[in-house]
Parts: structure tokens; sequence; C-alpha cells
């Protein structure tokens, strides 16, 4: 069976048309504002029946509301509190605010997509690839928590960064091409035992 997802979003925030007709298949959705007394009250009352609650907002932003991953946990014991910041969750820039294009340019992406092009201008991937890497990501742990809870019971916070994602990816890359390098031919998938020290991440 499919999970039985609500979006909640609120009136004062923004809504990109492609990105909740990209994203939105399927949900059912609700307007809260979490700075009324009332709406937060109505998000802890979905709470009690949520087994996973997903969030993007920057670290700390939600607790500042009263909804953080604590607060979460005592409303609904046993949940798995997700959460995608775009910087990290610690370090100098934990709470600086972000989105894709702009932890592409900051990892260093969009430089080296302008080398491989040949010129001097930044260019942007030509896909959301940190969004989209990250979400796969979320949903990987979100299940992997589920799967700890059954196991040794507790509430679960999963933590991930676009940045992080990004880091990721270019070291991926990079393997990738020094595995190709050295194995003189070109493969979907790298034999890593030949190739290099980082065989477990096959």
């Amino acid at each position: 069976m499919a999970a039985d997802v609500l979006l909640v979003t609120a009136a004062h925030l923004p809504s990109i048309a492609p990105l909740v007709i990209d994203t939105g298949r399927g949900k059912r959705s609700c307007q809260l504002d979490l700075r009324d007394p009332d709406d937060k009250r109505a998000l802890h009352r979905l709470l009690h029946g949520a087994d996973v609650m997903v969030q993007g907002y920057r670290p700390g932003g939600l607790a500042e509301l009263g909804v953080g991953p604590e607060a979460a946990a005592r409303a609904r014991p046993g949940i798995v509190y997700v959460s995608l910041s775009a910087y990290g969750h610690v370090g100098p820039w934990s709470a600086k605010r972000g989105f894709d294009s702009l932890v592409q340019t900051a990892t260093g992406f969009n430089h080296a997509e302008a080398q491989a092009a040949g010129e001097d201008v930044p260019h942007p991937l030509p896909a959301q690839v940190l969004d989209h890497a990250a979400g796969y990501l979320l949903a990987f742990g979100a299940m992997a928590a589920l799967h700890r809870r059954a196991t040794e019971g507790g509430s679960w916070h999963v933590r991930v960064s676009l940045a992080q994602v990004g880091s990721g990816c270019a070291d991926w890359v990079a393997w990738r091409a020094a595995c190709r390098r050295r194995s003189k031919r070109s493969t979907t998938w790298p034999i890593c035992s030949r190739c290099c020290r980082r065989a477990s991440a096959c």
C-alpha cells in the first residue's frame, strides 16, 4: 500500500506551480499558519496519527514555531522526523537558507560545468539534481528509521543536506572518472575492487 501523504503549507508561503506539479501528485494538502496558536494545535493533532514528518526548513526554523523534532516526538512518540537543510545541521553555514541552485554554486558544480563547456560563465546543471538525489536519500532514511523503530522502538530523526548530497555526487563523479581511467574502458558501473579503495561504496 502507498503512503497516505498530506502536504502542509500556508497561504503566506510561496507556491511554485511547476514544483507543485512535480512533487505534489497523489498528495492531499492543507494550509496551516504555525504562527497562529489554533493552527499550531491542529498540526499537533495531525502528528498524533503520523508515522513520518518531512520538513525542509533551515535547522531550528520549525523548532522556533514549536514543531521541531523534540516537540513532534512528544506529540507523537515513535514518529520519524525527517529534515532537509541546505548547508547542513552544524557548522558556520547551518543557519543559512538555500535551495538547489544556490547549493550547486556554493559546492562548485556550476564552475565545473563552465570548465567542461570551456567557458568562464558559471553553468547550472540541466536538472535540480541535488533536490532529486536528496529526495531519494530522505526516503531511504525514513524507511531505515521506520525499520529501527519496529525493531528497537523510539522516535527517530533523519537529517540530510543538499550540500552533503552535492559533495557525495562530486566524489562519485571523480571516483567513477578515476575508475574509467584505470580500467581503460567505459563502463556503466565501475569495477570497484580493481579501481579504488572505496569498494564498500558499491
